[in-house]
This record gives C-alpha cells, structure tokens and sequence, in this order.
C-alpha cells in the first residue's frame, strides 16, 4: 500500500470514530448513560449530606444531655437553689433524673453513631448511680452489643460487672472482667480491670485467685497507680504470710 493511500485511510478511520462518537452522543444510548451518571452522583450527595446533617443532629442532642450532666450541684448550705438545664441543681439524684430522659432519647435515636453508644453508656452509668441496678444493667448491655471492641464497651463490662457484684452475680461479674481482663489488645487499663477482677474474687470467696490476681497488677503492670491498693489487699487476704 501506498504512504498516500495508507495516509487517507488513517484520515478515514479517524473521521469515521468522531462521526461514531457524535453519533452516540447525540442518541438515546448516550443520553441515558449520562443520566444515569447524573442520577448516582446526585444520590451519592444526597446521602453525605445526610450523614453529615446526622451527624450534627446526634452531637445537639448529646450535647443538651450532658449540659444537665455538668451542671453543679448545690451545696447543703445554699438556700433555695436554682433549677434548670444550665442552673444548679438541689442534688445529684435530681440532675440524673433530669438528664436521663435526654441520655436515652440520643442513644435510641442514634444507636450507631458514637453519641448515641457514649449516650447511652451515661445514661447507664446515671442508672447505676440512681440504685436503678436492674435497667443500669441492661444499658450497659446494649452499649457492650453496639461497641464490642471499643472504649465503651469496654467501660460497659466493668460497669455491667459492677452491676453483677451489687445483686451478688458473682460468676457473672467475675466471667466479665476475666474477658476484658484476657483481650488481645485491652481497650481499658488493665491494673484497673484487674483490681475490680481481684475484688470480684475476694467477694465471692475465692481468695487464691484474688491474691494472685493482686498479685498481676503489682508484677504485671508497669508503675500501676493500684500498687498500693494491690499490697493492701494481699496484706488482708494474708498472702504476705
């Protein structure tokens, strides 16, 4: 073939290609695929901006709970004190009861965003605190079942655990804390677990495994701040005999 017939045929092929890609822009094919193109970026923004406004609304309604969670309590002296979300309040039961309503509304409202797992971890902690021992318990288990592997839920079995000790569950409390005390990568500090997995022990009556488990947090956790708790306890339970 000739340079000048292999040179038109290139022309011709490349006009036919542009002619083609016209052609299809300007069908029904091209103009269905764009919308469709149009159609997924749209729902893709749509559902950010969802998330995001979600996401805002959770840490309001987190945020109006935990402003009753800090606000003071008065002082036994303090005559006629005032009562409200940013006020003082008369005593501590009185702010808990005022902030659990809120606490409760964010975690059901919200059960898979953070808020909604750290609202419900205070409000089971309030529960708790209110003697409220049996729906304590049961908060603390929603948030161990939403949070397996993190920080809250990590809390929540100490806190569930301590909810155990209080009705006298005492294997119950003890297989808690033996699996945060036993994870991989503990999510709580683990002289902490281990003093409450001793003390778990001493309650129960077991005291061989309260002392050697006193005895870990001594030797197994470097400068623990329960190293004193820890000795006392062994002095106690006689294991410096």
């Amino acid at each position: 073939m000739k340079r000048t017939e292999r040179h038109h045929l290139k022309e011709n092929l490349l006009a036919a290609w542009i002619t083609g890609i016209r052609e299809l822009a300007g069908g029904r094919a091209f103009r269905y695929f764009i919308g469709m193109i149009a159609a997924v970026l749209l729902v893709a923004s749509a559902a950010y901006g969802f998330s995001t406004w979600r996401e805002a609304q959770a840490s309001e309604s987190l945020a109006r709970a935990m402003t009753i969670m800090n606000s003071p309590v008065a002082q036994e002296s303090d005559a006629a004190p005032p009562t409200g979300p940013a006020g003082t309040f008369p005593t501590l039961d009185s702010k808990l009861e005022a902030a659990l309503p809120l606490l409760i509304e964010t975690a059901d409202n919200y059960p898979s965003l953070q808020q909604g797992v750290a609202a419900r971890y205070q409000a089971a902690s309030a529960l708790g605190v209110l003697g409220r021992t049996l729906e304590s318990g049961a908060e603390y288990q929603k948030v161990i079942d939403s949070d397996p592997d993190g920080l809250y839920g990590g809390m929540s079995r100490l806190g569930r655990a301590e909810v155990h000790l209080a009705s006298e569950e005492y294997d119950q409390a003890i297989s808690l804390l033996q699996e945060t005390v036993n994870q991989p990568q503990p999510v709580v500090p683990l002289d902490a677990a281990l003093m409450r997995l001793g003390n778990a022990y001493k309650r129960s009556g077991r005291a061989e495994d309260a002392l050697s488990t006193y005895r870990r947090v001594i030797n197994d956790t470097n400068g623990s701040t329960y190293r004193f708790d820890a000795t006392r306890e062994i002095e106690i339970l006689g294991g410096n005999r």
